[in-house]
């Protein structure tokens, strides 16, 4: 019977069931019968049914409270008692979680939901709490299961000397306890002194955190943290305080890029403002081949541009290279110096090198060198271009305009353009792959010069140099640039210009192109000059030039040269007269005539009274221009040589002593340097002979006259043209006797 008296004890589930047990027990042990049982156990059970509904729950702690001095709130929900059986709240404390805990006090009012403890030892350690309810029906009292254990948080926060407060605390629940979700510790501070402010929120579960001390170089500061339950009560730790110094440097800033300001022809730095409050400025560090450099400091937490005043010559030769560090007030070492964050990555500059130019190119090409430092990469670079016709134009004044954008993979870029004889001028803009950062590279530019066209270009003259050759005079604009100039003759038969001879030209004013192998006496050449530049591209075709044919006869009878010549073809203003120009054997050239261009294009020379010349006559027609813009040229023809027949009169006797004394002959148009005559005897014999027609032969051989009769001469003399002449015939020699 006592195993099943046990059972029954279970069954009932109360703390105090003795009375219960041995009532039922007792009722079994007087009644043995079987069925006096069943009335018993029935019975029974609806006695131990009465005693649980007068048995209450226990209080739901909500929360704990632990305020500045270690007093301490503890916060639960009222029970509830329909049966008006409720006694007291037993409230129950340990130091530790397991065990030992002991009466705090009891509550005799149902309806009080805290209890304030004064100046427990939370604030040096934490404490664990439970609540029982007490209950009673007027003879037997009740006590309830215990409670949720809850804990008070307790807050540590300790100076470390990296210049934060490490903050550590306790959950307020046991492990067993179900939280609600959502929950999250707020940490809060106070500082300065009477001033409390949120600082952190940690989510639940997390039980520590790093305070960066950063608004105060070395004074005291309290923190506490608060946990908020879905019920709207607020667990309270205690308040954790120390003096704490700032050894922690701000946050290291971001770099946003490195442009080159064109203007000032500097580098220029843009960064994010550190995000630590107590940024005081920014030390500027230039980086080269994995060293840094101080360049200058700059004061100010959102002064976040920096332009280097000393870096003119470093963006002109290469891309440059900077990153930045940021400092608080904060001094600390020998000698005392600020906290300073580490250095982020440097960014480099794109840079732009000098472009060069290949002559007659219609493009340029160039590259540039990569933007490094976003940590992001480059999504794109834009080509700026701007086009000026000075050298000494300022940036300010140029016009820059994007041209194209390629992807942040290429570094190089074909313009094609058609200014020539600028300065064309670019710059890089880098973008950021994801923030958009931009970044400007340094500006170069280039002159496209193009050969300049001459002002003017004109064939002067067409002339004829000898029998087989002529010479064509060109009028160009002196430039300092290399011009091609291609002498074309038209060819009257196949009716279209043949290539003669191409020459290059620099610098001169006047240029002559020849052309030969030609039949200069019989026909006239039609000329024109194709001029191209070195690029290839024709600049300009001349006017024509049409060479003079120039042809004659001479009469023998009348002793006159007739001349007739064709008109020289091409000046602008066409011709204003001709000259005709005559040599006579060896002498000099004089001009005899000049015609109006209207004229008859004929001349006709008497040279009657030019007997004792050779014979021969050379002419030539200079054609003179009517004035032009372009001057006053001249051009001449072939030259034709005429020549007439030697005269020649030989007496047939002369009288030794008389009044023609001597034998000479009388001769016209010969060429007095070939003559030659020689006497003979009548046996055949040489007895007179001379070269000079100036020395006559006077009837005598070795001194003493010969004898009358006749004698043989031989006479010999050439034309102007070398063609001889012979005569032979007999001499009378007469002697006058005194």
């Amino acid at each position: 019977m006592q195993p099943f008296c046990r059972a029954m004890r279970v069954i009932i589930g109360q703390k105090d069931r003795s009375q219960v047990a041995s009532y039922f027990c007792y009722a079994v042990e007087l009644k043995k019968l079987k069925t006096y049982f069943v009335v018993v156990v029935v019975f029974t059970l609806s006695v131990a049914l009465d005693l649980g509904a007068q048995q209450l729950n226990p209080p739901e702690l909500t929360c704990l409270q632990v305020a500045d001095n270690g007093d301490l709130t503890i916060n639960w929900n009222a029970v509830a008692d329909p049966g008006g059986n409720f006694t007291q709240y037993d409230i129950y404390s340990s130091t530790s979680a397991g065990g030992g805990y002991s009466l705090v006090t009891s509550e005799s009012f149902i309806g009080v939901t805290n209890y304030f403890q004064p100046t427990i030892a939370t604030l040096s350690d934490n404490y664990f709490y439970y609540i029982q309810t007490l209950s009673t029906d007027g003879t037997n009292t009740f006590t309830s299961i215990a409670s949720d254990t809850l804990s008070t948080i307790f807050l540590t926060a300790t100076p470390m000397a990296s210049g934060y407060a490490f903050l550590n605390w306790n959950s307020p629940f046991l492990s067993s306890y179900n939280a609600p979700p959502g929950l999250e510790y707020q940490v809060y501070r106070e500082y300065p002194a009477g001033v409390w402010s949120l600082v952190q929120v940690m989510p639940f579960g997390v039980t520590n955190s790093n305070y960066e001390i950063f608004d105060t170089c070395l004074d005291y500061m309290n923190f506490r943290v608060e946990l908020s339950m879905p019920n709207g009560c607020v667990f309270t730790s205690n308040i954790a305080g120390d003096v704490f110094e700032n050894f922690a440097p701000p946050v290291i800033p971001v770099v946003n890029n490195i442009s080159i300001d064109h203007t000032l022809n500097r580098a220029v730095i843009d960064w994010e403002p550190s995000p630590s409050p107590d940024t005081q400025g920014y030390i500027i560090y230039l980086c080269d081949e994995g060293n840094t450099y101080i360049r200058d400091t700059v004061f100010g937490s959102s002064n976040t541009i920096f332009t280097d005043i000393f870096s003119g010559s470093l963006v002109t030769t290469g891309p440059v290279s900077y990153t930045v560090a940021a400092f608080d007030n904060c001094y600390h070492g020998t000698p005392p110096s600020p906290n300073t964050s580490a250095l982020g990555p440097c960014h480099t500059s794109v840079y732009l090198p000098a472009i060069s130019f290949a002559y007659c190119n219609d493009f340029v090409d160039f590259h540039w060198s990569t933007y490094d430092g976003w940590e992001d990469g480059v999504e794109s670079y834009i080509v700026y271009h701007a086009v000026t016709p000075d050298a000494a134009a300022p940036y300010s004044s140029l016009s820059f305009s994007p041209i194209d954008t390629v992807a942040g993979t290429q570094l190089s870029y074909v313009h094609t353009f058609g200014d020539y004889n600028q300065y064309h001028c670019y710059y890089i803009v880098a973008k950021g792959n994801i923030t958009g950062n931009l970044a400007i590279s340094n500006y170069t530019r280039v002159l496209t010069p193009y050969p300049e066209d001459p002002s003017y270009l004109y064939l002067g003259s067409s002339s004829v140099l000898s029998e087989d050759s002529t010479m064509i005079v060109i009028d160009i604009e002196p430039t300092m640039d290399v011009f091609r100039m291609t002498l074309e003759r038209y060819d009257e038969l196949g009716f279209n210009w043949d290539e003669v001879i191409v020459m290059e030209t620099s610098g001169q004013a006047v240029f002559e192109l020849p052309d030969s192998q030609l039949s200069t006496e019989v026909f006239s050449y039609t000329y024109r000059v194709i001029t191209t530049n070195i690029c290839g591209d024709i600049v300009d075709t001349t006017n024509v030039g049409k060479t003079m044919l120039l042809e004659g006869q001479s009469s023998q009878e009348r002793l006159v040269n007739l001349i007739v010549w064709s008109a020289y073809e091409g000046w602008e203003q066409g011709v204003l007269t001709y000259k005709v120009h005559r040599k006579i054997g060896d002498g000099p050239d004089e001009v005899i005539a000049e015609l109006n261009a209207d004229a008859e294009l004929f001349f006709e020379d008497d040279v009657s009274e030019l007997i004792y010349s050779d014979g021969t006559f050379c002419y030539r027609i200079e054609a003179i221009e009517s004035p032009s813009q372009f001057g006053v040229h001249s051009s001449f023809s072939n030259e034709i040589c005429l020549a007439l027949k030697p005269v020649i009169w030989i007496p047939n006797a002369f009288v030794v002593g008389g009044y023609n004394n001597t034998f000479v002959p009388v001769i016209s148009f010969a060429n007095f340097d070939s003559y030659r005559m020689i006497i003979y005897s009548r046996w055949g014999d040489i007895i007179y002979e001379t070269e000079d027609i100036a020395l006559p032969w006077d009837g005598k051989m070795n001194g003493k006259v010969v004898q009358e009769g006749a004698y043989t001469y031989f006479l010999t003399v050439k034309d102007g043209e070398g063609r001889a002449y012979d005569y032979t015939g007999y001499v009378t020699v007469l002697v006058e006797n005194d």
